[in-house]
Formats: structure tokens, sequence, C-alpha cells
């Protein structure tokens, strides 16, 4: 995916300026939070899902109601 591959190059400009420091950027690898895109992107699609889905079963109960309610109003 193209934001771990972003990733992953910015880890190497750091460490390829740090080179000249003393541990040679390890110290800097130790402090680089990975983001995890890939994880934090399908986060998101499955949240994006389950708000859709949700959405769904509102709009289908609604309109099962409105139909139940037809029903009976041609009963009585």
């Amino acid at each position: 995916m193209a934001a771990d591959m972003l990733e992953k190059e910015l880890v190497q400009i750091a460490v390829g300026d740090s080179v000249d420091s003393e541990d040679n950027g390890k110290s800097i690898i130790m402090d680089i939070q990975p983001y995890e895109a890939e994880a934090t992107i399908a986060n998101f699609g499955k949240s994006w899902i389950n708000i859709v889905a949700d959405r769904l079963a509102e709009l289908v109960d609604s309109i099962l109601q409105q139909e139940i309610c037809q029903i009976w109003l041609l009963i009585i």
C-alpha cells in the first residue's frame, strides 16, 4: 500500500540523516512510532461499513412499518 511505502521511506530518510550519530540512527528508529496505515485504513473501512449497514437496517425497518400500517388500514 502507498501509505506503508511512504512510512518506510520516511524512516529511511530519518535514519540516513542520523548515520553520523553514535548509534548509527538506532535511537531514531526506536523513537519513531509506526503509524500502521493499513490497520488504520481497515478500521475506518469497517467503521464505515457498520454505519451504512445500521442505516440500511433502519430504512428497512421503516419501510416494513409503513407496509404494516397500510395493510391495517386496508383491513379496517
